[in-house]
């Protein structure tokens, strides 16, 4: 089948007004999409020039986030559109019963606002930003696309039937509707909420807009009430970081004029996050003082942690960044899946984490390139909260904030607790007692523990290992303290950190085949006498604390 110089080669989609092909240019020989009105809609009808505006809208936008429009031609009395073939889907393909992890999102939003940003600086407000009019290509790079209910930037209105209700703006639904280019940006910042929550996490939030029957007329009486604000995502999803959540919040904001004042904003206050997956490294214009996060009190979940690690993020060129956990450790790096992300090349994937022990924070460097604290490069350290620390381009102060008051410490978890309690006093000095010198009695040696190792002994080439020092690492990398030569270990697959009551805390380093322990597969441990360590399929150690005088 043949639509004038167009090769038709399969069926994309279609609706009431028209129908999009799958295409093979003959003149020029590359494949395109073709967009084309049906039959029965005729020169002068209102679809007929709505499908005109789209043409001109989308030809005059040059973008790598705004699909390109090659050319538009009326074949046999009907309008087609020619345009880039993207068959990646769509970003409803992203829009799942499962939330999508932060950082992913964080990608997907900041390509939006930098189509949005291309098509606000030509003066057009798309005004039906959803899942399906993003599209992805095979970079995995979101475009938008379909502008048809787009309007220019001069007051123009256009019927808003063929917007999806949930992601409109509050003043496009208003009895006399006014959008500017901030109401694009309701739009992403409800899109962004809802892959983080998924459609059953949406669902949760939002319950009393079900049953699927009310489900539009509800949503737009929500939209409407501007005294309600969705549920920040930080209390729906703890492992969402604040400073996240504060941005999606203020993107979908029902007072427009608490939004980003543009798209540019929007941008720049994104890359600004130390979590973006694509942050550039090129110093970015500094955002206003009032784009700067606010300080906030302690969120529910560290009010029930007891505590909250606050580290401060500085760059040059940029405003400082807050970020607020309340585990232990944490992990910094490069990788989305550490706790803060800081994206530089410097930067290793797990660069360091932070042990918060009794009280004291406690600096661990992992790195290939190093990191500084008081200005020394440094492998183990404890920090305070005037201390510096150097992970070039970023430095970072540390503060540990106490929510909870110590005669409650027995009420909490016991990992909890040990968190929060001070370090055991220091031995008294000697007294002069008129010529006696009386001397604290020198406190026990307790005995080194050990791991035994009960499977696998032809990879190890010991049956135990002594567990000495603050910092170990279990791997078959010639830097590891207990080299395990099997092809099921990774070269850093666990490591071991001393704590301040002698305890060792396990962390898997993300191995490819994971840590268990007594048959649980878990990231972080505190041994204790008797535990069992599966370091992938083949070792197998136990955790063994000798009685004292042994």
């Amino acid at each position: 089948m043949n639509i004038g110089p167009f090769e038709i080669l399969a069926t994309i989609g279609g609706g009431g007004s028209g129908i999009v092909y799958k295409a093979r240019n003959q003149t020029l020989g590359r494949v395109v999409a073709i967009k084309q009105l049906h039959k029965s809609v005729n020169e002068g009808d209102r679809l007929f020039t709505r499908f005109q505006r789209e043409a001109r809208i989308m030809a005059s936008v040059r973008s790598p986030h705004v699909v390109t429009v090659y050319s538009f031609q009326i074949i046999d009395g009907r309008p087609l559109l020619e345009m880039e073939c993207l068959e990646h889907g769509s970003l409803e393909t992203l829009i799942t019963a499962s939330a999508q992890p932060f950082y992913r999102v964080l990608a997907v939003v900041e390509d939006l606002l930098a189509g949005l940003q291309a098509l606000h600086e030509a003066g057009v407000v798309h005004r039906d930003v959803k899942p399906g009019n993003v599209l992805q290509d095979e970079g995995g790079r979101y475009k938008l696309t379909d502008f048809g209910i787009s309007t220019v930037e001069s007051g123009g209105k256009a019927t808003l039937e063929a917007a999806t209700i949930r992601y409109l703006a509050p003043e496009c639904v208003a009895e006399q509707p006014v959008c500017d280019a901030r109401s694009d940006l309701y739009s992403v910042g409800m899109l962004a909420y809802e892959l983080l929550l998924g459609s059953d996490g949406l669902r949760e939030a939002f319950a009393r807009l079900t049953p699927i029957a009310a489900f539009a007329p509800r949503w737009l009486e929500w939209i409407r009430d501007t005294t309600q604000d969705a549920a920040s995502l930080h209390t729906l999803r703890p492992d969402i970081p604040v400073p996240v959540s504060h941005f999606i919040a203020r993107l979908m904001a029902k007072d427009r004029d608490v939004r980003f004042v543009s798209a540019d904003a929007a941008l720049r206050a994104l890359r600004l996050l130390p979590y973006t997956r694509r942050l550039s490294n090129d110093a970015a214009p500094a955002v206003p003082p009032s784009e700067e996060p606010a300080e906030r009190p302690a969120t529910a979940g560290e009010r029930q942690a007891g505590w909250a690690l606050k580290v401060r993020i500085a760059r040059d060129g940029h405003p400082d960044a807050t970020v607020s956990v309340s585990h232990s450790p944490v992990t910094i790096g490069s990788s989305p899946q550490c706790d803060i992300v800081l994206g530089d090349a410097y930067v290793s994937s797990e660069h360091a984490r932070i042990v918060i022990a009794r009280g004291t924070m406690t600096f661990v460097d992992q790195s290939r390139n190093g990191s500084f604290v008081r200005g020394q490069r440094v492998t183990q350290t404890a920090i305070g909260p005037q201390d510096e620390i150097g992970i070039p381009p970023f430095r970072l102060t540390c503060e540990l904030e106490i929510h909870q008051p110590a005669e409650t410490l027995h009420r909490l978890p016991r990992e909890v607790a040990e968190a929060m309690s001070p370090p055991p006093p220091a031995p008294s000095p000697p007294v002069d007692d008129g010529g006696t010198v009386l001397f604290m009695p020198p406190a026990k040696t307790a005995p080194t523990p050990v791991l035994r190792l009960l499977k696998g002994a032809e990879f190890a080439g010991a049956e135990t290992f002594p567990l000495a020092g603050e910092r170990m690492i279990i791997g078959r990398g010639t830097r590891a303290e207990i080299r395990i030569d099997s092809t099921t270990v990774s070269r850093q697959h666990v490591e071991l950190l001393r704590q301040r009551d002698g305890r060792w805390l396990a962390l898997d380093l993300n191995s490819a085949n994971g840590m268990a322990i007594n048959g649980t597969r878990v990231a972080r441990h505190v041994l204790a006498a008797g535990d069992v360590m599966a370091i992938g399929p083949e070792i197998t150690l136990q955790y063994v604390v000798p009685e004292p005088g042994t």
